[in-house]
């Protein structure tokens, strides 16, 4: 099949051969290869280096020093070494996506929130409220998903996401990249951990109130 088929499989080893053989890399294929590393071949060591490469074709500030291996570095590409000042839906789209899906998938917290500060740094139009509130989501689901500690310290998290208003019932201006109760599900096991809740109009977060019954329920199932 085509490489520039829409459906052919892109990954880091096969996007290091066609540049071997004097193919510039193409920036969805990146994103693809992105996606395919994660979901796939479960290497996102492999998904980084894609990421840094995709944030050098982009002529973005770089994230860290690790390896990237698709260009060398945009000073010496012509094709990537003018800071570019307007960005096609295309190109947003494909830094969005792949940076969503290195923060839905990042193995620690840690991991996650490097990402979603680096988001946060940019300018317009790679950052908008979209890709802001999806990657405040993700990371929710991150910390709640190493358990323990953090999620004590996903709190924070959630109490920026009802500030933005993602806790509303229906709030058909709240824009992002999930289902639209994709925030509350996110943050039920933060919520039922610390025995606390959404207010019924999803602008604050309120102690549980607990019954009689259920407290002695709990002391008996500790």
């Amino acid at each position: 099949m085509p490489s520039d088929s829409s459906y052919a499989i892109h990954t880091l080893y096969q996007l290091k051969c066609r540049v071997a053989a004097g193919q510039r890399p193409i920036l969805t294929h990146v994103m693809r290869a992105i996606q395919y590393e994660i979901n796939h071949n479960h290497d996102y060591n492999a998904a980084e280096e894609l990421f840094r490469d995709l944030l050098l074709m982009l002529n973005l500030e770089r994230i860290d020093d690790g390896a990237h291996s698709l260009i060398s570095s945009p000073l010496e590409d012509d094709a990537y070494s003018v800071r570019r000042s307007v960005y096609s839906e295309l190109d947003i789209a494909c830094f969005q996506k792949s940076i969503g899906k290195l923060i839905r998938a990042a193995p620690q917290p840690r991991i996650a929130l490097k990402y979603v500060c680096y988001l946060f740094q940019l300018d317009p139009p790679m950052r908008n409220e979209r890709i802001e509130n999806t990657a405040l989501i993700d990371v929710i689901r991150v910390y709640a998903r190493a358990r323990g500690e953090y999620l004590v310290k996903a709190l924070d998290f959630v109490e920026i996401g009802v500030e933005r208003g993602l806790a509303i019932p229906h709030n058909t201006r709240i824009k992002h990249h999930l289902n639209d109760d994709a925030f509350q599900v996110a943050c039920h096991p933060i919520l039922r951990h610390n025995r606390l809740r959404f207010s019924d109009d999803g602008t604050m977060i309120i102690p549980v109130v607990e019954h009689a019954h259920d407290i002695y329920r709990r002391m008996i199932q500790q």
